[in-house]
């Protein structure tokens, strides 16, 4: 007896097996009814490609939003006309060289019939291709990134500065006293050597007293009064001596 393990490993291969056998010809049906996921390519053929003229796959039906490819071959003299307006050509407008490879894709957005053919073969050379069902929806808008409300800011008062104190004034010289005048008095000034013999000179010598005449001013004048006397009646006694 196989291990639990076993058995359920070959029942999953088989299981396998059995649903691609049933999805093949369901898919070789939708294809061939032109529902397919994907369009057929559609190739140019005849006058200087190969098979008869005409296209390959010109018919088909696919969905709003299925791509279709035109090609041509090398050396090929065929040109893609529209025929019908609506799709990526324009009525009457072209795709491709004659005589050249090329290749041009249209994707088909809205439902409805489109023509078109070779402006070379014209009838000769025609196809349809029939768009059926809801178009494709808008593609989803992207994602909005929302910004984190900000937070409120605490707000502080700025500091008063404080305003630096005035600076004092310069100090005002006082003015300086002006010197005085000094009070002289005169003194008694004995006979001058120089004098002549047998006369005398009286000089008067200034000393400097005290200013603003306080009460030794008239004292001193007084003394010299009395000293100035004295002296004359000397001098008076000695010359009638001498006499």
């Amino acid at each position: 007896m196989l291990p639990g393990g076993v058995r359920l490993r070959r029942h999953g291969v088989r299981l396998a097996i059995a649903v691609a056998a049933v999805s093949a010809p369901l898919a070789a049906v939708l294809a061939g009814s032109g529902t397919g996921l994907a369009a057929a390519p559609i190739m140019s053929q005849g006058a200087g490609c190969s098979g008869s003229i005409g296209w390959s796959n010109a018919n088909q039906t696919i969905a709003p939003g299925d791509s279709v490819t035109w090609s041509n071959c090398l050396g090929g003299y065929h040109q893609l006309q529209s025929t019908s307006g609506g799709w990526c050509l324009a009525n009457q407008s072209t795709a491709g060289s004659t005589g050249t490879g090329w290749t041009y894709t249209c994707r088909f957005t809205a439902s409805g019939t489109f023509t078109y053919w070779c402006s070379i073969h014209t009838s000769a050379m025609a196809g349809t291709i029939t768009v059926t069902g809801a178009p494709p929806p808008p593609p989803p808008p992207p994602p909005t990134h929302s910004q984190p409300a900000p937070q409120p800011t605490m707000s502080h008062p700025a500091p008063a500065q404080s305003q630096p104190a005035a600076a004092a004034p310069p100090p005002t010289p006082s003015p300086s006293p002006s010197p005085s005048p000094s009070d002289t008095s005169q003194a008694l000034v004995g006979p001058s050597d120089s004098s002549s013999p047998g006369s005398g000179t009286l000089g008067l010598a200034t000393h400097p007293t005290s200013s603003g005449g306080g009460p030794g001013a008239p004292l001193v004048i007084f003394v010299a009064v009395v000293l100035l006397g004295g002296a004359g009646a000397a001098v008076y006694f000695l010359r009638i001596r001498n006499a």
